[in-house]
Order: structure tokens, then C-alpha cells, then sequence
């Protein structure tokens, strides 16, 4: 969409709102799907477990920074505070820190084939 929002001068920001109510109907339709085939076919559908919603904030609180990665991208998009291109090498660099900051990027991760 960026590529297409660059070659006609349109507004990234704008062509990115424009996905929102489409993205969400076709959600919702695959929801439904999912929904009606497993209601039909009890079967095919992976066997489930009770969680906590202790165990779901848990969850949470592991992914908050990508979470808070994706508004601050976003924030800074739709405020028109930063270029498209500049909001994208801001979350490149917030992406390496977190990842450098939880130990999930290291430099021998990096340099394996």
C-alpha cells in the first residue's frame, strides 16, 4: 500500500485508515466462518483449555512493548508528527532497542547464516 500511496501521491496515512473498515468486515466474516465450521464439525476444531485472567494479563504484560511499539508507530503516522518514511526507521530502531533490551537480539543472532 505504500508503494501504491508513493507511485500516486497519495496519503500513506490516509490509504491506511481507508483498511480499517474492510480489514474489520473481513474479520468479522472469518470469525463467522470459523464459527459456523466449527458449530457443523466439533471435530476439527484443537482441543482447548481454561485460562485465568491472571494468566491472560500475564500474557499481556509480556507483549506490552510491542504493543506500545505499534500506537507510538501509528500515534506518530496519523498526527502527521513524522513522515511514512521516517515513522518506518523510528519502529525499525524501537524494534532493535526492545529487542536488544529483552536479550532477544544479540550480535550472534545477527551474524548467523
Amino acid at each position: 500500500m505504500v508503494i501504491y500511496g508513493i507511485a500516486t501521491q497519495t496519503s500513506i496515512a490516509k490509504l491506511l485508515i481507508a483498511g480499517v473498515v474492510p480489514g474489520i468486515i473481513v474479520g468479522i466474516f472469518l470469525a463467522l466462518a470459523i464459527f459456523v465450521w466449527v458449530r457443523l464439525r466439533p471435530q476439527d476444531a484443537p482441543e482447548t483449555y481454561r485460562v485465568s485472567l491472571a494468566e491472560r494479563w500475564e500474557s499481556v504484560r509480556r507483549i506490552w512493548p510491542s504493543l506500545l511499539l505499534i500506537f507510538i508507530v501509528l500515534i506518530l503516522l496519523y498526527t502527521g508528527v513524522v513522515t511514512p518514511t521516517e515513522v518506518g526507521a523510528i519502529g525499525a530502531f524501537m524494534a532493535a532497542a526492545i529487542g536488544v533490551a529483552f536479550g532477544r537480539l544479540t550480535w550472534t543472532g545477527c551474524l548467523k547464516p
